[in-house]
């Protein structure tokens, strides 16, 4: 195995191993691994902020509608399922046929049924993250918290 870095070859088993650091080379991977790390680093810090962000904002979304005011995490969860349900509700529900014609409304059927799981089965948080996400968005002020009930949230009028 040879290793060419500008100009110098490193074999194993020679000694040129010194010849690399008196030239830098080594400083200069190193430097070179540092910036590629913080890169990563840094992507996968931006990459957590927006779906924290994106949460947020679906959770936020589900309060939108003042038909049930109070929500607990669970209620959030529920009425994220509920919109998954409605998005695909020609999936859940195909046409009854026969023949032919079921083949080929169950093939063009699969792809939503497919999406249907990927979102219920990856898109929709658990309780948990739910609840952590409700109390982060009281502690900030854009939710209300039931005077009897601390598990119940509201959007602030």
């Amino acid at each position: 195995m040879v290793l060419f870095l500008s100009g110098c070859d490193y074999r194993p088993g020679e000694s040129n191993w010194r010849s690399l650091q008196v030239h830098g080379k080594i400083r200069l991977m190193e430097k070179t691994m540092t910036i590629l790390v913080d890169i990563v680093w840094k992507l996968c810090e931006w990459v957590n902020k927006r779906t924290q962000e994106t949460l947020e904002n679906r959770v936020l979304d589900t309060f939108g509608h003042r038909n049930w005011p109070w929500l607990s995490a669970s209620g959030v969860r529920a009425r994220m399922k509920h919109y998954a349900v409605y998005d695909y509700a020609a999936a859940q529900f195909p046409p009854q046929v026969t023949n032919w014609s079921s083949l080929c409304s169950r093939i063009r059927m699969t792809p939503k049924q497919l999406g249907y799981v990927y979102r219920r089965t990856f898109c929709i948080p658990s309780n948990h993250k739910l609840d952590w996400v409700l109390r982060d968005l009281f502690k900030r002020g854009l939710l209300a918290c039931a005077p009897d009930n601390p598990s119940l949230y509201q959007l602030k009028h």
